[in-house]
């Protein structure tokens, strides 16, 4: 939560297992999107979908990709290259965690 606190866009997945946190994180203004998909049911790709319409890029990701234009393959391929990691508020902000 305390990333959610400096986050630019908060996106919540939505879990019925957990109504209480997902009632405080609502109320205190730690969420601006709340997935209408539950976790295991493409959430994740739920808030993707809305980001890439957020930035103004749904229509031309979605062309792109139905017709595996040499751009998407270029992108596939730097999408499937990227290591995850994790972050957490620091002293200074947002941190890169180390595991």
């Amino acid at each position: 939560m305390s990333v959610a606190e400096v986050a630019g866009v908060r996106i919540m997945v939505r879990r019925n297992a957990n109504p209480l946190f997902t009632n405080y994180v609502v109320q205190n203004g730690l969420v601006d999107y709340l997935t209408g998909s539950q976790s295991g049911q493409f959430a994740v790709r739920e808030g993707c979908e809305l980001l890439l319409g957020l930035l103004g890029q749904f229509d031309t990701v979605m062309a792109e990709r139905l017709r595996y234009k040499p751009v998407y393959d270029q992108y596939y391929q730097q999408r499937q290259a990227v290591e995850s990691s994790y972050w957490v508020v620091g002293v200074n902000g947002p941190e890169r965690k180390i595991n």
